[in-house]
């Protein structure tokens, strides 16, 4: 679960970050952008995703 944890404000931040610095990127990036921008979002719902997944479990074999 910490594994998960972390990774998830790691791709937070690194979001973050680039929501910062886009506005740096000129006009013709602007794809490049928002590709790695989708990119990285996906990877940080999919990691939610499997932090929240390993939570549950958690949860679950404390209740057994």
């Amino acid at each position: 679960m910490e594994t998960y944890d972390e990774l998830c404000r790691l791709k937070q931040k690194i979001l973050t970050d680039l929501e910062s610095q886009k506005v740096r990127v000129p006009p013709e990036g602007d794809a490049e952008v928002k590709d790695d921008e989708a990119m990285l979002r996906a990877e940080y719902e999919r990691l939610l995703g499997r932090r929240e997944f390993w939570h549950a479990e958690f949860e679950a074999r404390q209740d057994r």
